[in-house]
């Protein structure tokens, strides 16, 4: 039963998540076409890498604050939280600095058409320059379940959904933006977990 409780919101926030993926790419389908799926599907190599390897890191990360957490050491915890938020900060921020700097040896090296290029950036520079928060709302994930909760992180994919396609909504059908719209929204659901994941650790 306790694992049941615990696994099943688990199970149904990436269901979520896989949801509103697949929406951005209806999205992108239906109203940009295909030099609009091409576009994001041409970066999605080197975004899933960066993703990776900081999802791989905070999964370490949760281990180390879970034994914190048996051991009773809250005040450690609070500490070893506020230092990694500050280190992957700057990581994310250099990563972000230089995937923009050099996109042009980045788009070569994934072999991006020229033809796709405009776009592809256009969705690249939005998404990079955001991804101190959207790769925290994962780290945030991590260390709930470090602490045997699996609830509020359900809830945050829930807001997160929400924003994710209601932003998709407004910056492109009202607003009339172009595929950046569809990264910009991504950055600010993104944002906005992170917040209230950091509210909650510092509750």
């Amino acid at each position: 039963k306790v694992f049941f409780s615990f696994g099943l919101p688990l199970v149904l926030s990436g269901l979520l998540s896989q949801f509103y993926g697949i929406v951005d790419t209806a999205i992108a389908g239906q109203i940009f076409g295909d030099v609009g799926l091409a576009a994001i599907g041409a970066t999605a190599p080197f975004i899933t890498f960066i993703s990776s390897a900081f999802w791989g890191y905070g999964v370490g990360f949760s281990i180390y604050v879970a034994r914190l957490f048996s051991a009773k050491e809250y005040k450690k915890i609070k500490n070893a939280v506020y230092s990694n938020y500050l280190f992957m900060g700057i990581i994310a921020v250099a990563i972000s600095v230089l995937a923009v700097c050099f996109n042009g040896p980045l788009f070569t090296l994934l072999q991006i058409e020229e033809s796709l290029r405009p776009t592809a950036l256009a969705y690249f520079f939005i998404y990079v320059l955001g991804l101190f928060p959207i790769i925290m709302t994962a780290n945030g994930l991590y260390i709930m379940n470090a602490f045997g909760e699996s609830k509020y992180p359900f809830m945050m994919s829930i807001i997160s959904m929400l924003l994710n396609i209601g932003g998709n909504l407004f910056f492109v059908l009202v607003l009339g933006m172009g595929i950046e719209g569809l990264a910009l929204a991504s950055v600010i659901a993104a944002t906005v977990v992170f917040l209230l994941y950091f509210i909650k650790f510092r509750s």
